[in-house]
């Protein structure tokens, strides 16, 4: 009896375990994206292969972290941080996320959408939305 309960345990952690693994395997990957000076306006570059770039702006400095991999320079100039990537990585504010790729974007937050938009922008509260979205 104290085998099949032993098995049955093994079988109902295994997905729980596998899924704090990975969790944690793309956190390391990841980091901190908060700037040094509070509200600072930071743009981020995801440059693709084929001359694909997609613009993230966050002019309220909205943007706490990346998961899945970390940037390849940050350089600030002029009050403005930029914040390059060359590999797809989710960015997260505290309200939204959006992971931009090769070929597609995908809003996560309130939306759940992918797009093939190049130009976004996060508000004030952490929203993260497309330059080409309209409405209200």
């Amino acid at each position: 009896m104290k085998q099949v309960l032993k098995v049955l345990l093994a079988i109902l952690l295994a997905p729980i375990v596998l899924y704090l693994s990975i969790a944690g395997w793309s956190y390391l990957k990841g980091q901190s994206l908060l700037p040094e000076t509070e509200n600072l306006e930071t743009v981020y570059l995801f440059r693709f292969q084929d001359d694909r770039e997609v613009v993230i702006r966050d002019p309220f400095g909205q943007i706490r972290r990346s998961w899945g991999a970390s940037a390849d320079s940050i350089v600030e100039n002029g009050g403005v941080r930029t914040v390059v990537f060359t590999a797809p990585a989710i960015l997260k504010s505290s309200v939204d996320s959006i992971e931009p790729q090769e070929t597609t974007v995908r809003v996560k937050g309130y939306m759940g959408v992918s797009t093939d938009d190049l130009s976004f922008t996060v508000d004030e509260n952490g929203v993260i939305s497309s330059d080409n979205w309209h409405g209200g």
